[in-house]
């Protein structure tokens, strides 16, 4: 049970990292929208 809510908090940080380095190297506000 706390495995996966480990696994759940990682991939909602890996998810966190990849729209912020969307949005650092594009300044794309449109990709912060659709992923909000």
């Amino acid at each position: 049970m706390m495995a996966h809510i480990v696994r759940e908090i990682l991939l909602d940080f890996a998810g966190i990292s990849i729209m912020g380095a969307n949005l650092f190297s594009h300044g794309n506000y449109e990709a912060v929208l659709r992923y909000s």
